[in-house]
């Protein structure tokens, strides 16, 4: 028979997107019995499921990347793009590691974006040093809409923008800026966007990277 430990590892395994925890008198504990506390101790255990709640607020994001990177690093691009899991246009069309623009930056996005980050992609373009400007739609008394833009070295710069990815000018920031050669001076590096996404063989990426 079956021993009861067993078959409560068993379902834990087959039930997605639970959690398993044990009730042994007043006290939870995930995945098992608090250590030095078992079955034969005459508590009366508990298999508890609760469902996990994503409590991220969810905007929509747009993302464009490019620069040149090598076909043995592509792979962890993908992977990052798998665990973001946006598609390349607003219908949601699923992004096809095989299909990347020629002349242009691959552009990814997603209505439904946590915090409005594409956290694993952008991990991943710090990483391989490729450049990419993020923008993403406000939440109403959380976060603002902002276009941040990361050229493939050094830190990733913010803009706060409309809601149509147009660049915001406070009073205070214009004061802060000074002069008009400062605004004009920052709003071009809020444009810049990236070049297109190149992938060259592993023997040529350091001559592609000295070169250009």
């Amino acid at each position: 028979m079956e021993e009861a430990g067993d078959c409560l590892k068993r379902l834990a395994k087959q039930l997605s997107g639970k959690e398993l925890l044990w009730q042994a008198g007043n006290e939870q504990h995930p995945y098992g019995p608090k250590k030095g506390r078992g079955r034969g101790d005459g508590d009366r255990l508990k298999v508890l499921f609760s469902e996990r709640h994503d409590m991220a607020d969810r905007v929509s994001a747009h993302i464009l990347i490019g620069g040149t990177l090598s076909r043995g690093k592509y792979p962890a691009l993908v992977q990052a793009i798998s665990n973001d899991n946006p598609a390349i246009d607003w219908d949601g069309t699923p992004f096809d590691p095989t299909n990347i623009p020629a002349n242009a930056p691959l552009a990814l996005m997603d209505h439904e974006v946590a915090w409005g980050r594409f956290e694993a992609i952008e991990a991943c373009c710090h990483r391989l040093g490729l450049h990419y400007v993020r923008w993403s739609n406000g939440y109403i008394g959380s976060f603002p809409s902002i276009r941040v833009v990361y050229p493939g070295h050094g830190e990733p710069e913010t803009f706060l923008t409309t809601e149509g990815d147009d660049q915001i000018f406070s009073i205070e920031h214009i004061r802060e800026l000074g002069s008009v050669e400062a605004i004009e001076a920052e709003y071009r590096r809020a444009k810049l966007n990236p070049p297109p996404l190149g992938l060259v063989d592993d023997d040529l990426i350091d001559e592609v990277t000295i070169h250009g």
